[in-house]
């Protein structure tokens, strides 16, 4: 519905990510009472926000469309679960007394009102109907309450663009709302309408037919489906015309549209068109909904006028420009019996899926039967005969369907059914005599229709009355009859017309029975008189012509110039005809051609009968004779071939019969010098004709003379194939045709080089001879270059930067715990599994848990690499549990401290530290998530449940804290490259109000320190483990405190990870410990050397190429192999290559590159790096800012070095972009250059 004085409002655009929001919006209607309602204002809200770089869409349209539009309806089905193919279709008709009230609403809320118009107190609901839709999605049963109660659907319909479908809905409702409508007062009344998934279904609507005694008699049809976009088309067929300057005459039309969008206008209209002739350019809009995706709707109804838009070819301003409730009345006159609506949506993205009529008299839509009859009263004792109409559901009558006619009322009832097929234009009528008295006959008919349904018609009422009885008549049927043979008419009886009356009348006839009658049709007039008046009736003799002409023609034979060449051949045909001849016509060309033509000869009579004759004319073809041509040959020894294919030049062609020739047999080859002149002669039936020729023999020992002899070439290098086939050489001869001939001489080879030569050697028919050369070069170079270097391998060795301490900041923080613990109540040792992973040579040693200390000899883990925790409780009870437990955090030794764990971490973070280390870390906890169970697979079978707890950010630094960052600041570090710090529990029972608290250090400013933490959940898991890992700190780099204080420094003695209570019950002394070794920095700049290359065939030296870029592996020791490529290529194009490998690699040894020096040698800093969220389930961006438009590189490899993808972007066009979203579970690191700044990060996907 539209409100004329309605807001425009300006919606949100909605940004779609590879997916199209579908959108359906319902429509409300209510044509009885015309009560004016003012429309509520509607915010547009949009449903989601979603963003996406390249792709924007406005609501209500699809990103793609395409060509591809496709549609299923379910026309009147019981189930949705098998539509099938058509347009809008009939759902409900009927006619009587009746008001009609529609309404609809489209909201993005769970629950909504639609509205009920109820004529007056009295009226009660005959049929109430809800229609639904969705995009994208369907609508299970239930999914939508009315009132409270849930609603199951009747049946669907569904159309799509592009992939995208439109799931459109309806359900008889009548059972579940008439009881609470027929209690509404008159007027306007609200009803409740939820849905279970507002986002993808676009709304309802609710039409209710009402039984109103004070309406005026009306025909109700509703129609559901899916119009195609692309356009639909409709038709309805009247029972009576409908005179539109009646007063009182009906014929409104409403429709109902979802995912249509003008809040601004636009092009996104469906076109309405009536028997041909627009009705309306700008329906649709989302004037009963929102202007967002999840609300587009319209509908013509309450508050709307039937006014028409006054310039039907105009579009939409804003969604209110038309009201989709229109007056079809404009559109036919009082001979209109059919109806054919067409609809289009050039955007290709509107939903049509409703239609309603309501209109004087009768009418079907689709499939029916309708009856007619061209009076309403008649004399009893008359006949009386109505017309049956079948159409299809495409509008077009249905021939051969079986109509039964009956009278179930009235003073003729009880008549034995009649019935009878339709003719070719569906229809079939029922004639019968009014002989039970007066009073009012009740008329129906029926068929089968294409369901296998019976399908009745209109019922109409007819009133006999009571008269005198003057004459009736009823003549025979029309004859046809053939005219006699010869003759242009026949003689014709035919069978008398009967009469009733009062008196008997008496029958006479404007043409006799057995007169004749002449071709053509003649009517015949019968008239009954009796004293009360006359009868005539009419039948028409119908006599067939169908005796056709007669041709007479006969063959011809001309010579090849006679009769003008054959323009002017007299063909002689004539033609006979017993009525009268029409035309005699033919084939034949304006000139006959050579050889024998079919002219083919056509008479038609002024009747159309044709007959066709043949005849042939035939044209000798010209006689030519043809001599060879003087010949003088040069050489005996060829004279008798010679002269015997000159004797044979001797021939003709063409001519008529009986050609004779003169005999060549008798002439010999004559001597030499001795001239023999033949004259040869051929005569046919057309005349003769004639040449002569000359014959000589000579002699020759001149050689023939080469004008053009092919070139050679130069073939290049290493030429394929052989050489090129022989030219074409010419030479020429003084007597006669000469014959050349090719051949190779040997291949001369020096060096690289290549030469061969073609002799061609032309002969003439005396043998003399003479020759000429061609001669090929061409070059042989299979080898390629040749590359000389320094060395194809090398090591570079760089260490840690000695044992220079950091600077030390001082200042330490403040014990907030005090160590004194309750250790009565011990926990049970099996019931608790506490290990950490023993990884020593691994990868070649798988990991291994352990429960106490893992020396330096034992496991490989390094400065700044997680130590993973395995954590397992068994026999739970209850479901709200408590764990203490801390980790050392500072160790003194000798008066220093030195930094143990210094924070927590997840497991995913520890292995992506062992990657980013080196020194043998790169695969060092590379399968830790498939080794989680080891030894203990009873326990970890059932842990399906898992949850997360967020680690808090804010530590503090420990009392006896030293060096020369804070441990806050340090977090933040790592945070940054590593993502936020969590831990995980997994439990055989759902898990909730998973949390760790970090409640602070003890110990004193100068001895050891350790971190404690409290960790709490909810669950009834009886089994859980917890999966956690603790950074070993690191002394040099941005995330240490400095060389020196850092875990590597700690001498001689392990550092330690205790568990303390369970529930308030003592773990007993569980204690983890471990040492680690110090890291160093293997990203250095390598220089590689410059290699030399010659050829074998090349004099001068090649230039190599560097192919692509420089190729970085990180080796499973952590070290780092730069490997360069060069390409050269020589002059026949054969191409080696040559690879020099660095290995940059960490050596404890003071060496060229210390850490030390290289973190003074970096450039300031232009390219800050960030990315979010970390860990990942999807995708994450990455983002950067930098003060140069240089070219920025972002490279990704996985943690064994494999390269996932690289790109170059443009920091002026780009500053964030989504990476990660193709791969699999695991760590990567992240690599961005800028020049020679490079960012190293780590991402964790999920």
């Amino acid at each position: 519905m539209k409100q004329k004085n309605a807001v425009v409002y300006t919606p949100n655009r909605m940004c779609i990510l590879n997916f199209f929001v579908a959108v359906a919006t319902f429509l409300t209607v209510f044509l009885a009472p015309n009560t004016a309602m003012s429309q509520q204002q509607r915010k547009a809200t949009s449903k989601s926000d979603l963003k996406e770089t390249l792709q924007v869409s406005a609501p209500g349209t699809l990103a793609s469309l395409g060509g591809s539009v496709s549609r299923v309806s379910n026309v009147n089905g019981p189930s949705v679960f098998s539509p099938q193919a058509g347009a809008l279709s009939e759902v409900y008709s009927s006619t009587g007394h009746y008001t009609l009230s529609v309404d609809g609403k489209g909201s993005s809320l769970s629950s909504m009102t639609v509205r009920v118009n109820k004529p007056n107190a009295s009226a009660t609901v005959q049929k109430a109907i809800l229609m639904s839709s969705a995009t994208g999605a369907t609508i299970a049963n239930g999914c939508v309450t009315i009132s409270g109660s849930p609603v199951s659907w009747n049946g669907s319909a569904t159309s799509s663009s592009s992939g995208i479908g439109f799931n459109n809905y309806w359900a008889d409702v009548t059972s579940l709302v008439s009881a609470q409508i027929n209690a509404f007062p008159a007027g306007i009344s609200t009803m409740t309408v939820t849905e279970c998934s507002s986002s993808t279904i676009e709304g309802e609507v609710l039409l209710v037919v009402f039984n109103d005694a004070a309406a005026t008699e009306k025909t109700i049809i509703v129609m559901f489906g899916a119009a195609t976009p692309s356009g639909d088309n409709f038709s309805v067929t009247l029972a009576q015309p409908i005179n539109p300057a009646q007063p009182g005459a009906l014929l409104d039309m409403g429709l109902g549209i979802a995912f249509s969008y003008q809040a601004a206008g636009g092009t996104q209209t469906s076109q309405v068109s009536v028997n041909g002739q627009r009705l309306s350019s700008s329906a649709g809009g989302e004037d009963d909904g929102a202007s967002e995706n999840g609300a587009l709707l319209t509908v013509g109804g309450i508050g709307n006028s039937n006014a028409n838009p006054s310039n039907p070819n105009a579009g939409p301003t804003n969604q209110f420009t038309d009201d989709e409730l229109y007056s079809i009345l404009p559109f036919i006159t009082n001979t209109t019996t059919s109806l054919n609506i067409n609809t289009v949506n050039p955007s290709g993205d509107d939903n049509i899926f409703l239609a309603y009529f309501a209109l004087s008299g009768a009418a079907i839509i689709g499939e029916g039967i309708l009856l007619s009859q061209d009076t309403t009263s008649g004399n009893v004792g008359t006949n009386h005969t109505v017309k049956a109409l079948v159409k299809n559901a495409n509008g077009l009558p249905l021939a051969n369907k079986t109509v039964t006619f009956s009278i179930p009322t009235g003073p003729n009832a009880g008549l034995a059914p009649f019935s009878v097929n339709t003719n070719a234009s569906g229809e079939a009528f029922f004639t019968y005599l009014g002989s039970g008295g007066p009073g009012v006959d009740t008329i129906k008919a029926c068929f089968t229709d294409s369901q296998n349904q019976l399908a009745c018609s209109n019922v109409l009422s007819f009133q006999w009355i009571a008269a005198t009885f003057p004459p009736s008549i009823e003549c025979p049927a029309d004859i046809t009859v053939n005219a006699t043979a010869g003759s242009c008419g026949a003689n014709v009886t035919f069978a008398a017309a009967t009469a009733s009356g009062d008196p008997t009348p008496v029958i006479t006839y404007s043409h006799d029975s057995g007169s004749f009658f002449p071709v053509g049709l003649t009517t015949v007039t019968a008239t009954a008189t009796n004293a009360n008046g006359s009868a005539s009736c009419q039948f028409v003799v119908k006599v067939n012509d169908t005796e056709a002409p007669l041709i007479n023609v006969s063959n011809i034979t001309r010579c090849y110039g006679e009769d003008n060449f054959g323009c002017g051949i007299a063909l002689g045909a004539t033609a006979t005809d017993n009525c009268e001849l029409a035309s005699l016509t033919s084939n034949a060309p304006q000139c006959f051609p050579v050889g024998t033509t079919t002219v083919t000869w056509t008479a038609t009579d002024i009747h159309g009968n044709v007959s066709i004759a043949t005849q042939t004319v035939t044209r000798y073809p010209e006689l030519v004779v043809n001599c060879p041509g003087d010949a003088n040959v040069s050489c005996n020894e060829d004279a008798a071939e010679a002269f015997a294919s000159w004797i044979a030049g001797f021939n003709y062609t063409g001519g008529g019969q009986n050609s004779i020739a003169t005999d060549l047999s008798q002439y010999q080859m004559p001597a030499a010098g001795v001239p023999l002149v033949v004259n040869y002669v051929v005569s046919d039936s057309c005349g003769a004709v004639s040449c002569s020729a000359v014959f000589t023999r000579t002699t020759d020992v001149t050689p023939p003379v080469f004008t053009s002899c092919p070139s050679g070439a130069d073939l290049g290098c290493n030429p394929q194939g052989g050489l090129p086939a022989p030219g074409v050489a010419v030479a020429t001869d003084e007597n006669g045709v000469v014959s050349i001939t090719s051949a190779l001489g040997e291949e001369s080879i020096d060096g690289c080089m290549h030469s061969q030569t073609r002799t061609y050697t032309a002969t003439d028919a005396c043998g003399n001879s003479s020759t000429c050369n061609q001669v090929f070069t061409w070059k042989v170079d299979l080898e390629g270059p040749v590359f000389s270097s320094n060395s194809d391998y090398r090591e570079v060795s760089v260490n840690n930067g000695g044992s220079v301490c950091g600077q030390d900041l001082g200042g330490g923080g403040i014990a907030t715990v005090t160590e004194k613990m309750d250790n009565s109540r011990p926990v049970s040792n099996d019931r608790v599994y506490f290990d950490q992973p023993r990884n020593q040579n691994h990868p070649t040693v798988p990991l291994t848990w352990t429960n106490g200390v893992n020396n330096i000899a034992q496991s490989d883990y390094f400065e700044g690499m997680g130590v993973p925790q395995r954590i397992v409780f068994t026999q739970l009870t209850g479901t709200t549990h408590t764990f203490r437990f801390r980790h050392q955090a500072v160790k003194s030794q000798g008066g220093n401290s030195k930094h143990a764990f210094d924070f927590l971490m997840s497991w995913e973070q520890a292995m992506a530290t062992a990657a980013s280390l080196g020194n043998g870390a790169v695969n060092e906890l590379q399968n830790l998530i498939n080794q989680q169970c080891d030894g203990m697979p009873a326990v970890c079978q059932n842990l399906t449940n898992t949850a997360y707890a967020t680690l808090n950010d804010n530590m503090g630094n420990p009392p006896n804290h030293h060096g020369n960052a804070n441990v806050n600041d340090v977090v933040a570090g790592f945070e940054q490259q590593y993502g936020n710090r969590q831990i995980e529990i997994k439990g055989n029972a759902p898990i909730a109000n998973f949390n760790i608290n970090f409640d602070g250090y003890s110990g004193t400013a100068t001895g050891d320190n350790y971190a404690w933490y409290t960790v709490t959940w909810t669950s009834a898991s009886s089994n859980v483990m917890i999966k956690l890992a603790g950074r070993a700190a690191q002394g040099h780099g941005s995330l240490g405190y400095g060389n020196c204080y850092g875990a590597g420094s700690v001498n001689g003695a392990p550092y330690h990870f205790k568990l303390e209570q369970l529930d308030g019950h003592s773990l007993g002394n569980r204690d983890n410990q471990v040492m680690v070794e110090k890291t160093c920095d293997v990203n250095i700049p390598v220089e590689f050397d410059t290699p030399v290359v010659t050829d074998n065939c090349t004099s001068s030296q090649i230039v190599p190429v560097i192919v692509n870029a420089d190729v970085i592996t990180v080796d499973a020791d952590g070290s780092k192999t730069h490997c360069r490529t060069w390409e050269a290529t020589d002059g026949c194009g054969n191409t080696k290559t040559y690879t020099q490998c660095i290995k940059v690699m960490c050596s404890s040894s003071d060496v060229a590159y210390k850490v030390s020096e290289m973190i003074e040698m970096g450039a300031a800093e232009n390219l800050k790096v960030k990315v979010y969220p970390n860990p990942y389930t999807s995708d994450f961006n990455l983002s950067f800012t930098t003060s140069t438009n240089q070219k920025v590189s972002v490279t990704v490899y996985d943690m064994t070095g494999r390269l996932m993808e690289k790109n170059e972007i443009d920091p002026t066009d780009i500053t964030e972009v989504k990476v990660g979203g193709k791969y699999s579970s695991g760590v990567y690191n992240v690599i961005v250059t800028q020049g020679a700044e490079v960012k190293t990060l780590r991402v964790i996907k999920r």
